[in-house]
This record gives structure tokens, sequence and C-alpha cells, in this order.
């Protein structure tokens, strides 16, 4: 094997362990949190992303709607590219949906409906 090739299976072993340890340290603070721990739906895009304009209002009112009951955070991977990274987003926007003990339950590529949105949050207990 070159010294490149090495080198290259080297960083993205690397890369690939800071990644699932990343993904086990939001699982683990998130299940830590107790039974006051709330599911969650983060909505990955971009400003300048046509779809991700048009979810930017209805996250934010889902937000306001849903405090205290689920967490709905809005992440603009422009302004933090790590996260696409971390939760291994190809496409934006992406919407993914956590349980109360931070798992992963279901991921949408594209523009979600606040009626779909809310449907989903439903399925996941969230009233």
């Amino acid at each position: 094997m070159s010294r490149r090739a090495y080198r290259i299976v080297v960083l993205s072993v690397v890369a690939g362990a800071l990644v699932l340890g990343a993904a086990w340290k939001l699982q683990a603070r998130l299940s830590q949190e107790g039974p006051e721990a709330f599911p969650a739906v983060l909505d990955f895009g971009m400003g300048v992303c046509k779809q991700c304009k048009a979810m930017k209002p209805i996250l934010t009112e889902l937000a306001a709607e849903y405090e205290g009951r689920c967490r709905i955070e809005i992440i603009d991977i422009g302004e933090r590219p790590d996260q696409a990274d971390k939760y291994g987003i190809e496409l934006i926007p992406t919407q993914v949906f956590f349980d109360r003990q931070g798992r992963e339950v279901f991921r949408h590529e594209g523009f979600m409906t606040k009626k779909d949105i809310v449907a989903k949050m439903r399925e996941m207990g969230v009233e």
C-alpha cells in the first residue's frame, strides 16, 4: 500500500470514529436528560435553498406551538458545516426526528409540509 493510500485509510477511520463518537455523545446526553427529555426534530438546510426558505416559517411556527413538548431546531449547514457531517446529511433540506432517548426514528429529505411534520411527531407520541 502506498504512503498516500495509507494516509487516506487512516484519515477515513479517524473521521468515522469522530462521527460515531459524536452521535453516541448526543444520544447519551439526550438519554441522560431523564423523563423530562423531549423528542426532537432537527432541520438541516441553507439560507440560499428555496425549499429551506419555505420550511423556515413552518418550523418556527411549530417550535412555538410545541415548546415544552418537542425540541425543533433549524440548523443552517452553511453556518455550521460540521453538523452536516455529524448527521450524515446528503441533501437539503433534511428533517431528522429523534425520540426521547435521542435515537433517530425517522429521516426525510426535501420539503416537508406542516401537516406531515405534525403527523410524524404524533406517531412519536408528541401531542
